[in-house]
């Protein structure tokens, strides 16, 4: 592994602003983990890097491995990493707070059982503001994979273009997970669907519940393209264009965004222009009515 994290660190060790590169694993009883970043009952806080091109071949987390602790990670980029069970990340016995993945990328990775995300041994994982896209189960799990002693929550993601060889691509997830998302996107997933709890999405299988919708996101770039013989993917562009479904449209009842405006669905909000000051406009849409007066 590049970094290793094993002496009970805590959230007060960092490491930020990297490039993590050509990392093969640390062996542990005949199994390689983390290609890259390698942590044993500790919780860093990893911060703004970039790992890429790492293995674990035939182990797990061709990118990160994490056993126990509850580790963070905000605004790293995961990308053509490989292993057996989780290309980008792989989580065991991460419990307590659990893991958090906020503000991130998972892209282009592959392996046998989770492309992108791994998590087994009663892992806890909260996703924010996470784009986890063109990721590769052979078997299952796409995107993200999660055994039944596993739990997971994702809010305001853009799950794209992932792709499994058996049930759905986006994640492979089931009941006993208990498994809660709201105000993400999910498109052109292989196949799509999915077993969570959804509110306030966007999903490219027929939605249930009152508050999803199955409508095109309108994105800035709606292509990815999988190179199969290399094994190789090309991102689009995931932000929103104007027009957008996803543009206020979130949960009501989560933060607004950076403009002020209601929390728009996916991992990236549109910034509108701010509204001129109108008085008695209680509600801020830039006009006075009726239900302004309650």
């Amino acid at each position: 592994s590049v970094v290793v994290f094993r002496s009970g660190e805590g959230p007060e060790s960092k490491l930020e602003g990297f490039t993590l590169a050509g990392g093969r694993g640390t062996e542990v009883d005949g199994v390689r983990k983390g290609g890259a970043i390698y942590i044993v009952r500790s919780s860093p806080s990893i911060l703004g890097n970039k790992m890429t091109a790492c293995e674990a071949r035939g182990g797990l987390g061709g990118g990160v491995y994490a056993e126990g602790g509850s580790p963070s990670f905000r605004g790293n980029e995961v990308s053509s990493c490989r292993a057996e069970r989780g290309g980008g990340f792989a989580f065991l016995q991460c419990a307590g707070p659990g893991v958090l993945l906020e503000r991130g990328s998972v892209q282009g990775n592959v392996a046998e059982e989770g492309g992108g995300l791994y998590l087994a041994g009663g892992a806890k994982a909260r996703l924010e503001r996470m784009e986890v896209a063109g990721n590769a189960a052979r078997k299952e799990g796409g995107g993200l994979y999660a055994d039944g002693s596993a739990s997971w929550e994702m809010h305001h993601a853009t799950i794209v273009f992932n792709r499994s060889a058996s049930g759905p691509g986006a994640f492979r997830s089931s009941p006993e997970n208990g498994a809660r998302v709201s105000s993400s996107i999910f498109w052109s997933n292989e196949p799509p669907g999915g077993a969570a709890s959804f509110s306030y999405c966007i999903l490219d299988a027929e939605p249930a519940g009152l508050t999803n919708r199955r409508v095109f996101p309108l994105f800035t770039d709606p292509t990815g393209i999988w190179q199969e013989r290399e094994e190789k993917w090309t991102r689009g562009d995931y932000r929103l264009l104007f027009g957008s479904p996803a543009i206020d449209a979130g949960d009501p009842s989560s933060p607004p965004d950076p403009d002020d405006s209601r929390a728009d669905v996916g991992a990236y909000f549109f910034e509108q222009p701010l509204r001129a000051f109108v008085r008695g406009d209680v509600g801020g849409d830039g006009r006075v009515r009726p239900d302004d007066l309650g």
